[in-house]
């Protein structure tokens, strides 16, 4: 009898840091509703349907950190009698784990200060648009994102590699894969360990070397 394969994991494409520069460069030097989502995204890890559902006043300033308690996504209207009728609908998480609150960097910190002071914005306004009743839904912001890359010179990827990124360069870090684990809003461990918690080639190496002396035999 033959045993089953178990599938080969495919590796998580994420920006690499040369790709990482040149994206926060863009996003830095034309700050739009739009590109400040998009660096909240990639320096916070939250999803995209969490990000178009988020407002500023989910920004606590006192306290710098970012509230996640809902998220927007697009649903089957079984109000109309058509399998093409769709609605977008804002709700709180699936899953408990998913309400957080997330620290928010200084540097990131420092931007969105300087951001709601110069546009004077309304705290109820959605973040992607500055607006209090207009939000953006994740597959204009999927569209967006992809030509925004393109102005970066950068290969086409979801907006889903923004939290892949987030999650690797934290643990790449040193992050406790614990405490990412609660930043991202995953349900166990099990799910942060194994989509993140792998080792390269290069840190095999660089891991290696700083044990070199404990391995000789003199």
């Amino acid at each position: 009898e033959l045993c089953p394969v178990k599938p080969v994991r495919k590796p998580l494409r994420i920006l690499s840091l040369k790709e990482q520069q040149a994206l926060q460069d863009y996003l830095l030097g034309n700050l739009t509703h739009k590109n400040i989502g998009t660096l909240i995204a990639l320096y916070t890890g939250v999803r995209l349907g969490e990000l178009c559902a988020m407002q500023w006043k989910n920004i606590h300033f006192q306290e710098q950190y970012l509230e996640i308690s809902k998220t927007l996504h697009r649903v089957k209207d079984h109000t109309v009698d058509s399998e093409h009728n769709t609605k977008i609908i804002i709700t709180p998480p699936k899953t408990e784990s998913s309400i957080r609150n997330i620290p928010i960097p200084d540097f990131l910190f420092e931007i969105l200060q300087q951001y709601v002071q110069s546009h004077k914005i309304d705290p109820e306004a959605y973040i992607l648009t500055g607006k209090k009743m207009s939000f953006r839904e994740p597959r204009s912001i999927e569209y967006y994102f992809k030509k925004t890359l393109k102005k970066c010179q950068i290969e086409p990827l979801h907006f889903h590699c923004l939290r892949h990124t987030f999650a690797t360069r934290c643990i790449e870090a040193g992050m406790k894969p614990k405490t990412l684990q609660t930043i991202l809003g995953h349900s166990n461990i099990g799910i942060t360990m194994n989509l993140y918690v792998h080792t390269t080639e290069e840190q095999k190496q660089k891991e290696i070397d700083q044990i070199a002396d404990a391995l000789k035999v003199v």
